[in-house]
């Protein structure tokens, strides 16, 4: 019944499993820092999530029903043109690509490509042995090359999508493989160079509530709990997860946040310094539960110099396909499905400067962000330096004064 989109079976069943799982419940909430292979009740049960969600087909209300992808069609008829399938020597499907050049070179996501043979397959079912030039590991990008000529080369879009505009992706197909909206602005997901706070996030009246709090983190040592509701950061108020979100990921680790935050009839005020990622153990348990709710993810999903944020639900294994606008122009390269509801693309910009001169067979482009996040990161040094040597002057002068009076 739910592989034919009917959600009440599989709501059904989870409540089974679920009273079966509640005598063990009580005691793994007392002892929340153990991983999912703790809870054998619990990865029974995401196991069982997981593989209904890679094989039911969408009910007829939702955005991936064939109903609703017929009147994407025209949108994707030239893009699909541009996108390959890439199949391993067994012609199973890992990723797809893009045509960037119309003599053979392609680009897919780096990280979910195996050894052995590749293979790319295009829409008109020419199916070409894919020679692998070069990867770029910041981007998890590898540039492939098939002997042809005459290629489709995708039409890549120069501006950037506005948050809430429509987007889809491509397959080989005549319908595209998911439709959604651009969520959140091209950002820095390089973890290294970003702040963090360590909480689960979740929609709440007047602000964002906490679901969790991750062990060791900046929001652990400041105190924030489950259930708090963050209002307000460096005094902007906060109204959803992804502004939280945008707010902290534009600090640098070091930095200090003024948060506001409600619990329970009480506000709060504390000042938090903000930590790095690679600091805070993984918390597995969230993990699995972000695999339950939408299945498998990217193995690379995080780190990327710049990445767009969409809705779009793809397999890790569609990632390394165009994402097209209305217009069927391509704003970026889908790199990763990141989460229940995000997925990541590389922009159209950042693209075009990693490919350079593909007579080269190489990514000819050095990748400058994280040069100039390292330029950055040295500036506020210097004038963190400078700042304390003009207060040991003050206090020289100042000692040097009292000496004279002294003297006097």
């Amino acid at each position: 019944r739910f592989l034919e989109g009917d959600p009440e079976a599989l709501g059904e069943k989870l409540k089974e499993l679920i009273q079966e799982e509640q005598p063990e419940r009580g005691e793994r909430r007392r002892n929340r820092g153990r991983n999912s292979e703790d809870a054998p009740d619990f990865g029974r049960l995401s196991e069982f999530f997981q593989r209904q969600m890679e094989s039911r087909r969408p009910g007829r209300n939702e955005k991936e029903n064939r109903a609703a992808l017929e009147e994407w069609k025209p949108v994707v008829a030239d893009a699909r043109l541009s996108t390959a399938r890439v199949l391993d020597g067994d012609g199973k499907q890992v990723a797809l690509a893009t045509v960037v050049g119309e003599d053979g070179y392609l680009v897919t996501k780096a990280s979910e490509l195996p050894g052995g043979d590749l293979y790319c397959e295009f829409a008109n079912g020419l199916r070409l042995k894919a020679l692998g030039l070069d990867e770029n590991g910041a981007w998890d990008l590898a540039l492939l090359k098939v002997d042809a000529t005459g290629l489709t080369p995708m039409d890549f879009e120069e501006e950037t999508p506005g948050l809430g505009s429509f987007l889809a992706a491509p397959g080989t197909g005549e319908y595209p493989l998911a439709i959604g909206v651009a969520s959140v602005a091209p950002r820095n997901l390089s973890m290294a160079k970003r702040a963090f706070l360590g909480i689960g996030m979740a929609g709440a009246d007047g602000g964002v509530r906490v679901t969790e709090v991750s062990e060791g983190s900046a929001a652990e040592k400041a105190g924030l709990e489950v259930d708090d509701v963050v209002l307000s950061v460096d005094g902007e108020s906060i109204s959803g997860p992804a502004q939280l979100a945008g707010a902290i990921s534009a600090k640098l680790p070091g930095d200090r946040v003024e948060l506001r935050y409600r619990r329970g009839d009480e506000e709060k005020d504390a000042e938090i310094e903000l930590g790095r990622r690679e600091n805070v153990p993984p918390n597995r348990d969230a993990q699995n539960r972000g695999n339950l709710m939408g299945g498998r993810l990217s193995d690379k999903r995080v780190d990327f110099p710049r990445a767009l944020q969409h809705d779009l639900a793809l397999k890790p294994e569609e990632c390394g396909g165009p994402l097209v606008d209305l217009h069927g122009h391509a704003v970026g390269v889908n790199v990763a499905r990141g989460g229940r509801v995000k997925s990541y693309a590389i922009p159209t910009a950042d693209l075009k400067a990693l490919l350079g001169d593909l007579s080269s067979g190489a990514f000819t482009v050095i990748d400058t962000s994280a040069l100039e996040s390292d330029l950055s990161d040295a500036d506020e040094a210097i004038a963190k330096l400078e700042e304390q040597l003009e207060a040991a002057r003050k206090a020289r002068e100042e000692a040097a004064a009292a000496l004279r009076e002294a003297r006097q």
